[in-house]
């Protein structure tokens, strides 16, 4: 399923505009309108839910949250991504973070990203279920931002 863009920033226009021009180059007709994936900055029930894992995907989701520290936030990653430059930028934009984990071989343990995100953030708490990660967040009147992982956003989305 593809999906219009309604304000989803510069970056992903960006990228789509670049994939454009090369579709062009190679003489094939690009796309008339501009698509999102779901989970890229796509806000659900007053939730933002944002599959980027890495520091370009860090730094354009910051555009959207920086405006505010006062938020509860649900993150997994993977351990082969830059998990530190991550949560760098994101953390320090979160109250309390509740670190989880996927079902995925790759997937970095709630503990091993725990300890990563306290060096950013003091309110940090461990939760490996990521259904029950949301459950708890949901708590939290300031539940407003999952990340770090398209396996956590296919995982929980339907939660939301």
């Amino acid at each position: 399923d593809l999906y219009v863009i309604e304000e989803q920033g510069s970056f992903y226009k960006n990228n789509l505009a670049c994939a454009n021009k090369v579709l062009e180059l190679l003489g094939v007709n690009p796309a008339s309108e501009i698509y999102a994936l779901p989970a890229r900055q796509e806000e659900i029930n007053n939730i933002l839910l944002d599959g980027a894992h890495n520091v370009d995907g860090a730094n354009a989701l910051l555009c959207k949250i920086k405006y505010t520290t006062d938020r509860t936030a649900v993150i997994a990653m993977m351990k082969d991504k830059n998990v530190d430059g991550y949560m760098s930028i994101i953390a320090p934009y979160c109250r309390k973070i509740i670190a989880t984990q996927v079902n995925n071989e790759r997937s970095m343990t709630c503990e091993q990203l725990g300890e990563i995100a306290k060096k950013y953030c003091r309110d940090v708490e461990c939760v490996s279920d990521s259904k029950k990660a949301v459950e708890l967040a949901e708590k939290y009147d300031n539940f407003n931002l999952v990340c770090g992982s398209f396996y956590l956003a296919r995982e929980i989305r339907n939660l939301l």
